[in-house]
């Protein structure tokens, strides 16, 4: 499924294989964004391009947007300019260089995507990789998903800090990880939409918000 921008961004997308563009996801958390109501401010991490900062910049929400690739931040600042909006835009590695309270914090989180090889009809594998970054890529792809496991709760964890009182969290999260964060009674799972499956794992775009925020 994908839903087209309620607007008609102009966003400039440079190829870059350090600076992803924007797929399916991006698109259905900024259509479930869309719906918040009273949101005056919004985080949002791991920004990439821009392309959800500047929409809701486009609809005069006070945004700050980072990503911890600074390419990704030079190319969101082109685009930010572009499309004559207003956002506060820097490097930070999650919430390091973050300040102040949000009433939505985004985080377009990195999944682990296994590519598929290509047969031709001799038998021959295709890949766009070669034969060692194969073998390097299958052979470590549960120990990426253990590493983004542990990336994800920290996003969540570290969010409380940063969270108003009416404070809402959209991300992408596995079952797995929507598992482990929900056996904490103080955090809510309010709203999940599957997207996707990947290996064994399904991905849900995730509306959650803590109880009790100081």
């Amino acid at each position: 499924m994908k839903i087209g921008l309620p607007m008609n961004n102009r966003i400039r997308i440079q190829k870059s294989i350090l600076v992803s563009p924007p797929y399916n996801t991006t698109y259905i958390i900024l259509n479930e964004i869309l719906k918040i109501k009273n949101i005056k401010n919004a985080l949002d991490m791991g920004t990439g391009t821009g392309i959800i900062a500047i929409e809701l910049a486009k609809r005069s929400f006070d945004v700050t947007a980072t990503d911890i690739s600074n390419k990704a931040v030079r190319l969101a600042m082109l685009n930010i300019k572009n499309n004559n909006v207003k956002v506060n835009i820097f490097q930070s590695d999650l919430f390091d260089k973050v300040s102040g309270k949000f009433d939505l914090i985004v985080f377009n989180s990195p999944v682990v995507f296994k590519r598929k090889p290509v047969i031709n009809t001799i038998g021959n594998i295709i890949l766009n990789f070669n034969l060692i970054d194969l073998v390097h890529r299958f052979s470590n792809l549960e120990k990426e998903w253990k590493v983004r496991m542990i990336k994800v709760n920290e996003f969540i964890y570290e969010a409380k800090n940063y969270l108003s009182d009416i404070g809402i969290i959209v991300t992408m999260l596995t079952q797995n990880e929507i598992d482990l964060i929900t056996k904490d009674k103080n955090i809510e799972l309010l709203h999940k939409i599957k997207f996707d499956q990947i290996k064994a794992y399904n991905i849900y775009i995730t509306k959650l918000k803590f109880r009790n925020v100081k």
